[in-house]
This record gives structure tokens, C-alpha cells and sequence, in this order.
């Protein structure tokens, strides 16, 4: 059976008409552990009962909506999770639009209209603090009831914990904000990986001094930054083999390409470019004499190096104040292998990277 990516009502209905549809609710922001335990859960409870494990997944973040789109960044884009989930399983996806008419749905309606007239979801499964309708009006407790009223089991995962820390997308963008991203990791199950395309040299010219090929690469504008400061990675052109590199985060404003955005379009989640200017990193690679100009650009970060110009305790400076020297280039080194190690990886990344 062909997997479904799908926005499109009558579509989506047709199948849920021909099959047995057990649906996890949420928008899956990073795919992390927690959303990673919903999954099997949704999965396991389709395959015991002969059914089609699904999401229900929501775009773009009710945050955007209800606060504007400053309101959050987002740890993967929609294309990024779609593959992500897939992961988990053979999951098929229905794509719902979140606006201010989905926004002011009451939680019954919700039930009824989705989950029930819609899917005709014989199993749903949602997070331990998961709210639906109107104003997040609708929890847990209220799930139940509807399912009892109209006949599906319903179901919730409990929370999962890294150390005595709850998962959870809020506490994974607070951590990669302040450069904790190997702790970003640890919750995420998996590296966070940012994507975008070659946009022109490096604006200082520390590529040269340092003997990198480095460019500055535009990211989408939605996305989570890392903090300031200076990384080792590992970093991947195109569907290539991996490559150490040593990343400048200063988040100055990017120009040239503009940034791709999730869309629906259609039967199908796409994206396009729109007219907003993405912000750019830049990326230094070793052993590398092509152009990266236009290319597509993928790396995975270390925790930020420490910077050796300043005393021992004393905050890092920003990326845009600090030069950056032969010794980053052997600390990212070291840096981006001790990465490679961890990760277990044999230089080439899993196919879900490259979405």
C-alpha cells in the first residue's frame, strides 16, 4: 500500500472510508522522544488491531497563529518531519491547516467533525498534556469522554524524562538557543540537523586565514537558531559523503536566497519560496576546493568551542566579535570526529537528512 501525505478532505475520507485508521494527534516540532513513544504507541495499537497507523498533523504552529510568527521558531520543517515519522513507521499523513476557523473549533466539534466524521478513527492517541479546540479548551480527560461517546479508544502516553528533565519541543529550543546542543540531542533522540544552500563567501574572510573553504549558508527564516558562537560539525553537500567542518553562528541578517517554506498545495505537502529573506551561518570545510555556491548545505553542530582568547569562566564572545584562528579550525576538527564517533555514523547520513 502507498503511504498518503495528504491535505485534501475528500482524499483523505476515501481512505479512512477503506481502512481502519488509528491517529496520533499533535505537530510533532522535532520529532523528539516523547513524540517518539506516541508513535510506537499508534503504531503498536494499529498493528494489533489489523489497522493504518496515522497522524493527524497540524501546520503551522498554533503559536504562529494565536502570537504571530515571531512567536516560536521550529526545530524541523514540515518536510523534515514528515520524513522523520516516517522513521517510526509506515505512517500515513494527513496534513491539517491550523487558522484562526481552526482555532475557534469547540473541542466536541473538533472530535466530531476530525476524528470521527473525517477519519472515522477507530484509535487515538495524543500526548499526556495534549489540549484541542477552542482556546486548548479540550484535555486528556475530554478525549475520553468523546471516545466513549462515539466509540474509539483513546489513548495517552505518559511523559518521558531525560534524567529529571520532562522532553519536550520547548525545553529542546531552550537548550539549543544557549549552545547545549549535544543535551538538544540527547532529548531529540536523534542530531538536529540544519539545511540550507550556499549563499556567498564567508563575510570576513576568515575561510582564507584559516585555510577552510567556508561560505555562509541561508537557513528558512522560521527556523531555531544556536547560540552565538563558534561550533565544530559535520557537514554534507548535497547527498555526499560526510565532511568536519567549523561553523560561525552570529545570526546577522542573510541576503541572496530566499527561504523555502512548507505550503499545501494541492494532494500533496510541498514547498516553495516565498518572499522572505532568510538569516545565514557560515561554514568552513576542510579539504574542500569547489564551489558551494547555490549547493545544498546540511550540518550537524558540536556544543559551541571554547573560546581560547578569553579567561576561564567568562562568558563567550559574540561570533561577530571573535576571529577566528587556526586553533578553531584543529579544535573543530577534534570536535566534528568525537561527533562522527558518537553518532556511529560511516559518513553518510540517514536518507530522511535530505528531505
Amino acid at each position: 500500500m502507498d503511504l498518503l501525505i495528504s491535505a485534501d478532505k475528500k482524499e483523505i475520507a476515501a481512505f479512512a472510508a477503506a481502512n481502519k485508521l488509528y491517529v496520533a494527534l499533535g505537530y510533532f516540532d522535532g520529532v523528539h522522544r516523547g513524540h517518539q513513544a506516541l508513535l510506537d504507541m499508534t503504531r503498536e495499537g494499529a498493528a494489533a488491531a489489523g489497522g493504518q497507523p496515522c497522524v493527524l498533523l497540524l501546520e503551522p504552529h498554533p503559536a504562529k497563529v494565536l502570537r504571530g510568527n515571531e512567536a516560536l521558531r521550529n526545530l524541523t520543517t514540515l518536510n523534515e518531519k514528515i520524513a522523520l515519522i516516517r522513521r517510526q513507521g509506515p505512517f500515513q499523513i494527513f496534513l491539517q491547516r491550523f487558522d484562526a476557523a481552526f482555532a475557534g473549533i469547540l473541542p466536541r466539534d473538533f472530535v466530531r467533525i476530525y476524528l470521527v466524521e473525517l477519519l472515522r478513527a477507530r484509535g487515538v492517541f495524543c500526548g499526556f498534556n495534549y489540549t484541542f479546540g477552542r482556546q486548548g479548551q479540550g484535555q486528556w480527560a475530554d478525549l475520553a469522554y468523546w471516545g466513549g461517546v462515539y466509540g474509539f479508544e483513546a489513548r495517552k502516553v505518559p511523559p518521558v524524562y531525560q534524567g529529571t528533565r520532562l522532553i519536550s519541543s520547548t525545553a529542546i529550543r531552550q537548550l539549543i538557543e544557549v549552545g547545549e546542543t549535544e543535551a538538544a540531542r540527547r532529548m531529540l533522540g536523534h542530531p538536529q540537523v540544519y539545511s540550507g544552500y550556499g549563499d556567498g563567501a564567508a563575510g570576513d574572510g576568515w575561510g582564507r586565514e584559516t585555510g577552510l573553504t567556508a561560505m555562509s549558508v541561508a537557513l528558512a527564516p522560521d527556523m531555531i537558531w544556536p547560540a552565538d558562537g563558534v561550533y565544530g560539525g559535520l557537514a554534507w553537500i548535497g547527498e555526499g559523503p560526510s565532511r568536519r567542518a567549523l561553523v560561525k553562528v552570529d545570526r546577522r541578517p542573510g541576503g541572496g536566497r530566499e527561504a523555502q517554506t512548507p505550503a499545501f498545495e494541492g494532494e500533496r505537502a510541498s514547498s516553495f519560496f516565498e518572499g522572505e529573506r532568510a538569516s545565514s551561518f557560515e561554514v568552513g570545510l576542510s579539504g574542500y576546493d569547489g564551489d558551494l555556491n547555490g549547493k545544498k548545505i546540511s550540518v550537524i553542530l558540536t556544543d559551541p568551542l571554547t573560546d581560547p582568547t578569553r579567561a576561564p569562566g567568562a562568558l563567550p564572545a559574540l561570533a561577530a566579535e571573535r576571529e577566528v584562528t587556526v586553533w578553531d579550525k584543529e579544535a573543530a576538527e577534534r570536535a566534528a570526529a568525537a561527533l562522527a564517533a558518537a553518532l556511529g555514523r560511516d559518513g553518510q547520513p540517514p536518507a530522511e537528512w535530505f528531505v
